[in-house]
């Protein structure tokens, strides 16, 4: 690849969230001559983007804070410079600075209970946006293309992709990881071989809860969505709660609420030594205490002596799941509170990636300068987003964090730039 003296190249090894904001926030503040190449092995930019948030395209919340990501960290001593990490990149480019980006390239939003959308509703246009405001005078888009392998030598980084062999002066790796795509494969572990660079192993994080011994229980209630609180134990102590709607399905537990339980699961069973001891109650009517379900239960049983007793609980649950409950408790008033209040089910490690909005694993925090983003052992390699051992809840985090962290790598590539010309 010829260079004038003073033109820098730039790499993107990825065409997603990360990528994508990188393309855009870098055209909006760069200056001097520079080109750039982006390696996208799908056949189109920003996949999973057209599906984010139901196809609604939640991407950011105005209640992000750190334990959005880190809450457990201390729960499995894990490393405690991702908090300052998260810190530095939202104090540079802050939930404020994504929304007045996005809506000065033509994506205004709106909130709802802290959630924020694009005001189209639409996620597939969110991507054509991002994509239509790229400077194609300065990048050069690469699709069907993978990247197979990094090396550097001589200031220099040679990308080795399906197409041939490019040198570069710096490096943006915004590759994700394999939730959505793909099954557990890490392409980013074999890519970057040849550098010292320790990378994590990906376990999907935000997807439905697997358990044990509950067939039955699903396959009849499948299709039931009930407002439901989902409390995690570890070893009898209670390390996270949630509450809001849960959706059953004929194999999983799924909603919101179980995908950020399963991000705690997920990371338990990724980090802890024991799998054992681990446990979930769900309180299927949360809006009854156990003293105002009993007296509603024997009520019922004595006012309403003529109903089927597998009607019993109709008109306070999802007639589905009320039946369920009843076949399982049979008519006994106390088996009945405990399997609506207290209802226990054991996860166990839910290995499809397909089914993960995020993953859990990447990057190692300890290999990146926490303000720059920028590997500290080579200098202009910059890593963006998801492919970065940080994973966030439900509700916008994770997209969050993919702006954010381009936001931070394009200013300091600029800064950089500025510096050498």
């Amino acid at each position: 690849m010829a260079e004038s003296s003073t033109k820098k190249s730039i790499a993107v090894l990825g065409a997603g969230a990360s990528g994508l904001y990188f393309l855009n926030y870098f055209k909006n503040i760069a200056s001097g001559d520079y080109s750039i190449t982006v390696y996208e092995k799908l056949s189109s930019c920003g996949k999973k983007l057209t599906v984010t948030g139901n196809g609604k395209c939640n991407f950011t919340n105005l209640k992000l804070k750190q334990n959005n990501y880190d809450e457990c960290f201390n729960l499995y001593n894990l490393n405690n410079e991702k908090g300052e990490l998260l810190e530095n990149v939202f104090k540079s480019h802050s939930v404020d600075n994504i929304i007045e980006f996005l809506d000065s390239i033509g994506l205004p939003s709106y909130e709802k209970d802290g959630y924020v959308y694009p005001l189209c509703n639409q996620a597939r246009v969110f991507r054509d946006i991002l994509y239509s405001n790229i400077d194609f005078s300065h990048v050069v888009i690469k699709e069907n293309c993978e990247v197979i392998d990094i090396s550097y030598d001589n200031n220099k980084y040679k990308i080795k992709s399906t197409e041939g062999t490019d040198a570069f002066d710096y490096v943006v790796c915004a590759l994700g990881s394999p939730a959505y795509y793909q099954d557990n494969k890490n392409d980013i572990k074999n890519i970057f071989k040849n550098l010292d660079i320790n990378i994590l192993d990906f376990h999907p994080s935000l997807l439905p809860i697997k358990a044990i011994g509950v067939d039955g229980f699903l396959e009849n209630t499948s299709g039931v969505r009930t407002y439901s609180t989902l409390k995690l134990f570890i070893n009898k102590k209670l390390i996270h709660k949630e509450e809001g709607e849960l959706q059953l399905t004929k194999d999983y537990f799924s909603g919101i609420v179980a995908f950020n339980i399963n991000s705690y699961v997920s990371k338990y069973f990724s980090c802890a030594g024991s799998k054992d001891g681990i446990y979930i109650e769900i309180d299927f009517l949360p809006s009854y205490t156990e003293d105002k379900l009993k007296i509603e239960i024997e009520n019922r049983k004595t006012n309403f002596s003529k109903n089927k007793t597998d009607e019993l609980l109709y008109g306070l649950l999802n007639d589905k799941l009320a039946q369920e409950i009843i076949h399982i408790s049979g008519n006994n008033t106390d088996g009945i509170i405990k399997n609506i209040k207290h209802f226990m089910i054991v996860p166990v490690q839910n290995n499809n990636f397909k089914n993960a909005q995020s993953s859990i694993g990447g990057v190692d925090i300890l290999e990146i300068d926490n303000k720059t983003l920028e590997s500290k052992k080579y200098k202009n390699l910059f890593f963006a987003g998801e492919c970065i051992d940080i994973d966030g809840l439900c509700g916008g985090y994770n997209l969050s964090f993919a702006f954010a962290s381009s936001a931070v790598i394009a200013k300091s590539v600029v800064s950089s730039t500025a510096s050498k010309m």
